[in-house]
């Protein structure tokens, strides 16, 4: 949506890519060649994009969100009238990390965070609560990078956002890549909820390049069956914060 106009009508250089996970080797030697002929390079998209590296860093430059005019699409029927779809995206400058990242995690969900999650939903900000916030789907990831072997725990803000007592409990399954740390029942108020990392799997993480996923896995509920909002996604539950000491 954005990429073409970009490329048409301000004449900039685009380069769409074609997963949301590409090979971080290929990216990190275009970025190289790139920075040899242009002045700056910039990722501009929404979350759920893998692109950093213990070589590879991301400035956030701006975030921002905004709807477009399209008409509805009801199975079976015409359209009824113009809905509004919303683009929630942020742009950031791809650089050459000067030294790879040490010390504890700590990523504030739904503000900068698109290049440190995949599969959630757009960012949210609640006025009551004060601060912004994403919903994760079924099975959401969140990507650490640069954890240390000396890290023992994982916290994560999370709450079931009203989930309704009709709907399946939000019992939530926290893994660290295919290991599997615990799993809770968080509850409506916003609360920090602490994960042990067995000392191999930090170990093992602190010897990878790439992000370490962080799995949320969840069953979900959806606004517009249970409540007949006009809500149609399928929510996890809200996720804020995560850190890891």
């Amino acid at each position: 949506m954005l990429a073409v106009p970009l490329a048409y009508i301000y004449a900039r250089n685009v380069l769409v890519l074609n997963t949301p996970r590409p090979p971080k080797p290929a990216l990190e030697a275009f970025v190289s060649w790139a920075r040899g002929r242009y002045a700056e390079i910039f990722f501009l998209g929404g979350g759920g994009t893998d692109l950093l590296t213990r070589r590879l860093s991301a400035e956030s430059v701006v975030s921002d969100r905004f709807q477009v005019p399209e008409y509805d699409a009801p199975r079976n029927a015409y359209p009824s009238g113009v809905r509004h779809k919303e683009f929630d995206f942020g742009l950031y400058k791809l650089v050459p990390r000067t030294q790879g990242p040490a010390g504890p995690i700590a990523l504030a969900i739904g503000t900068g965070d698109d290049l440190h999650v995949v599969r959630f939903h757009a960012k949210e900000f609640r006025a009551d609560w004060g601060f912004p916030y994403r919903w994760s789907r079924d099975t959401s990831y969140v990507m650490l990078l640069g954890m240390e072997s000396a890290a023992r725990e994982v916290t994560v803000w999370m709450s079931t956002g009203g989930r309704p007592p009709t709907d399946a409990p939000a019992r939530v399954e926290v893994s660290l890549e295919e290991r599997v740390l615990g799993t809770v029942a968080p509850v409506d108020e916003v609360r920090p909820y602490t994960f042990e990392i067995p000392a191999d799997a930090a170990a093992s993480a602190a010897a990878q390049d790439d992000p370490i996923r962080l799995r949320v896995r969840v069953p979900t509920w959806n606004p517009a069956r249970t409540l007949g909002a006009a809500d149609r996604r399928d929510l996890g539950v809200i996720l804020t914060r995560v850190e890891v000491r």
